[in-house]
């Protein structure tokens, strides 16, 4: 998947190029589902070929939605290579990670870290995973589907028949839970979980998203998805008018 190329470049065309690159990376956002109460392996990649002394990072998530339950490099380009690994998830909500060469260092690029995490939230909630601090002789990022992005819209999703999508066999499940016909989470079942259930089903997005990383939807969005639908701003995530709509609702406590 990756090529280590062993390349000499001039200080300057390296500090430009990677300038250039993490202006770049920090357009994009991924998306993609996870299984309540399942597992999730998020890896953090480099772009660029470079001598890897160290990488600091601090991610920051939703921790009603998602736990992290450590870090670890096998199955990147460092495992076995004498790095040190070392991560504090002491705050809520957020892990840092340090990693620092002990004997010779590696140049490459590719995978250097895998982030662990329970999935923890209920149907249709959804967490941004994002960058706080990123600090590397090289651009990266999370690398997802074959994509570098700086930010992961992390949607819960119910599977009831392990296909790893939300689809319509979740919905009349969700339908069952909030009739009363079965017993599902004790937590219960809402209108809500029923409304996105078919809304996934049909191809609409989940329309949770945030915008200060904050975990919560809040006025901020509010203005910030007018702001979008009203072709004043544009975003790196699809914005549309549904997700002011959203919002709005969330804000005057008429959804969750």
């Amino acid at each position: 998947m990756f090529k280590h190329n062993f390349k000499i470049l001039a200080v300057f065309l390296t500090s430009l190029f990677m300038a250039v690159s993490v202006s770049v990376l920090s357009a994009y956002a991924c998306e993609i589902n996870a299984v309540q109460g399942g597992k999730l392996r998020i890896p953090v990649a480099l772009e660029q070929s470079t001598q890897i002394e160290s990488v600091d990072i601090k991610v920051k998530f939703n921790q009603n939605v998602l736990l992290a339950t450590g870090t670890e490099l096998t199955g990147g380009i460092l495992e076995g290579k004498g790095y040190q690994n070392t991560d504090n998830m002491n705050t809520e909500g957020e892990i840092t990670i340090v990693i620092s060469a002990w004997e010779n260092v590696v140049t490459g690029s590719g995978e250097v870290v895998f982030i662990n995490f329970d999935v923890v939230g209920k149907c249709f909630d959804a967490s941004m995973i994002s960058f706080e601090t990123f600090k590397s002789s090289s651009a990266g990022g999370f690398y997802v589907n074959d994509t570098f992005c700086q930010r992961i819209k992390v949607s819960v999703i119910c599977d009831v028949n392990d296909d790893g999508e939300a689809g319509h066999e979740e919905a009349i499940h969700a339908l069952l839970c909030l009739s009363g016909a079965i017993q599902c989470d004790p937590d219960g079942a809402y209108l809500d979980d029923v409304i996105c259930a078919l809304a996934m089903a049909s191809g609409k997005r989940n329309l949770y998203f945030e915008i200060n990383d904050d975990g919560k939807i809040g006025i901020e969005e509010v203005i910030y998805a007018l702001r979008c639908v009203s072709g004043a701003i544009t975003s790196d995530i699809s914005i549309g008018l549904e997700h002011a709509i959203y919002a709005l609702q969330v804000v005057s406590g008429k959804s969750e």
